[in-house]
C-alpha cells in the first residue's frame, strides 16, 4: 500500500488519480466537515456527522482535527493495492499501525511529493479562486512537512511541475517493484 504526503497544490492528488490507473484503489477518507459545492460524497470523501464519526472511533486507522472538524481512514479500506493521500501526522499514525500489528501483513510505502513554495503558491492561485483559503493552509502547514522527507520511504521533487503525475506515478511503482516485491517476482533489471 501506498501512502503520499505533500503540502497543499504539490500534485499529491493528481498522483494518487495516476496510481489508481495502475491498479490501486484510493482510500477515501472520512470527514465531518461540509461538502464543497463540486464535492461527492463517497469520491471526494466519506461526508459524515459527529456521532457517526465518534461511534466509529475504533474502526478508523488514523484520525486527525482540523478546523473543529474530524477527519479519518477505516481500517477496512487499506490492503496491499491501497493509495491514500495522508498529512504527515496521518502518515506517521499509519508507519506506527503497520509496525506494531502483526495481524495483517501489509506492505507500507511511504512518498513524499515536494514541490517548491513559490510554485505551489503560484499554482493554487491558478486554480483556486478564494486567496484566504490558500494563505490559511499555507499558515497552518508550516512545520508540519518540516524533515518529513527524511521520514518517507521516498521523496520526489517536481518543482515547475515539470514530471507528469503519469511519470511520477511510474517512478514510484518502479520504486515499489524494486524495493518491495518479493523477491521472486522482480526482474533482473531490478535486481
Amino acid at each position: 500500500m501506498i501512502c503520499i504526503v505533500g503540502q497543499s497544490g504539490s500534485g499529491k492528488s493528481a498522483l494518487c488519480e495516476a496510481l489508481t490507473k495502475h491498479g490501486y484503489e484510493r482510500v477515501v477518507t472520512y470527514t465531518t466537515r461540509p461538502p464543497r459545492p463540486d464535492e461527492v460524497d463517497g469520491v471526494d470523501y466519506h461526508f459524515v456527522d459527529d456521532d457517526f464519526f465518534d461511534e466509529h472511533i475504533s474502526d478508523f486507522l488514523e484520525v486527525s482535527t482540523y478546523r473543529g472538524w474530524h477527519y479519518g481512514s477505516m481500517k477496512k479500506d487499506f490492503h496491499e493495492n491501497s493509495v491514500a493521500v495522508l498529512t504527515p501526522a496521518g502518515m506517521r499514525q499509519l508507519t506506527v499501525y503497520f509496525s506494531v500489528d502483526d495481524l495483517e501483513l501489509l506492505t507500507l510505502c511511504t512518498v513524499y511529493l515536494h514541490v517548491s513554495r513559490k510554485d505551489r503558491l503560484i499554482k493554487l492561485l491558478e486554480t483556486r479562486d478564494d486567496i484566504d483559503e490558500i494563505l490559511r493552509r499555507e499558515q497552518i502547514e508550516i512545520g508540519q512537512f518540516d524533515g518529513v522527507e527524511n521520514e518517507t520511504d521516498f521523496a520526489l521533487s517536481n518543482d515547475g511541475y515539470r514530471i507528469t503525475p503519469a511519470k511520477l506515478a511510474s517512478t514510484v511503482i518502479k520504486f515499489i517493484d524494486k524495493y518491495y516485491a518479493p523477491q521472486e517476482t522482480r526482474t533482473e533489471e531490478n535486481d
